[in-house]
């Protein structure tokens, strides 16, 4: 069994529990991103599954700085759509300067009951978040990874 994500890459892991979350997604700093999060393969129980990683801040928990989360496919679609305004328009919640918070509702197990925006845009915070996710761009974090995982 492979080491947890946050051991393999020195990244801490956001792990969703139970309760209310608010946090900021980062914009991507890798070439040709067109989205805040980077596709992933995960080896599971002898299946690949797809997986969307993201760096993300807990608004809960900034002294833990930028954290990896990791998301399933359905959960990526609803905060995309989320990102589109009644206008048509895109809402740019990893805008550093101007973004918003997704605000995040779970159970004990992990599962999400609601997925909200923050209408009020805000800055980003510390710039050591920005600073970090430019020096750590997801793929080369993920490029150095176990047998169970393949970059999409």
């Amino acid at each position: 069994m492979s080491a947890p994500f946050d051991q393999q890459h020195d990244v801490p892991l956001l792990a969703p529990s139970k309760g209310p979350l608010r946090m900021r997604f980062l914009p991507p700093t890798w070439a040709g991103a067109k989205h805040f999060c980077f596709e992933v393969k995960v080896r599971a129980q002898g299946w690949w599954d797809q997986r969307w990683v993201a760096y993300v801040v807990d608004r809960g928990r900034e002294d833990m700085g930028v954290q990896a989360l990791v998301l399933v496919r359905s959960l990526d679609r609803q905060i995309a759509k989320l990102c589109i305004d009644r206008r048509g328009g895109v809402i740019r919640l990893d805008h550093p300067e101007r973004g918003h918070d997704v605000l995040m509702d779970c159970e004990a197990s992990g599962k999400v009951t609601s997925l909200s925006l923050d209408p009020q845009d805000s800055p980003l915070g510390s710039p050591a978040y920005m600073e970090f996710a430019i020096d750590n761009p997801l793929p080369d974090v993920l490029a150095r990874t176990p047998r169970d995982l393949e970059l999409g």
